[in-house]
């Protein structure tokens, strides 16, 4: 019988303790921007984001993997939406105003196809639950980014 690594019996422990704290401080500020009060503090918000980008990121990468889908064509396809769709989040946050209007329904189109994508890997898993749980903070960031976003596009073509 092998002894237990305490390294990483440690990192089994910490990985899920972060991924928590982010997905509760993330549907916090989600809840504060729905009811239009102010949200976390930037910095806090920022930190939240990254876990939860980080974590979604790697378990759609080890998700598409461990597919082993016969052509290597919807392995590109997945790992390329998944690696846009954080992207295109990550681009929505730090962003002041419209630039173009192409880019921002490029940008719209992948958080979309992102949010399309967390539901398709919790409906293929074999976890459901776990899933579900794992990807809701990711398609919570997505759909605070298409509100964000579409409150800038509002403002910026009422005025047109």
């Amino acid at each position: 019988m092998m002894d237990p690594d305490p390294i990483q019996f440690f990192i089994a422990m910490i990985i899920p303790l972060f991924w928590f704290s982010a997905a509760v401080g993330v549907a916090y500020d989600f809840i504060r921007y729905i009811s239009r009060e102010t949200g976390v503090a930037i910095i806090w918000r920022r930190i939240f984001e990254s876990i939860v980008l980080l974590m979604s990121a790697l378990y759609g990468w080890e998700w598409i993997a461990e597919a082993g889908t016969l052509n290597p064509v919807y392995g590109l396809a997945g790992r390329a939406i998944v690696l846009f769709s954080l992207a295109a989040c990550v681009y929505s946050s730090y962003r002041k105003n419209i630039i173009a209007l192409w880019i921002d329904i490029a940008v719209n189109g992948f958080l979309l196809a992102g949010f399309v994508f967390t539901i398709f890997y919790a409906v293929c898993s074999g976890t459901f639950g776990l899933c579900v749980f794992l990807c809701l903070p990711v398609n919570i960031l997505f759909v605070h980014a298409l509100l964000v976003n579409h409150d800038q596009w509002r403002v910026r073509y009422q005025k047109a």
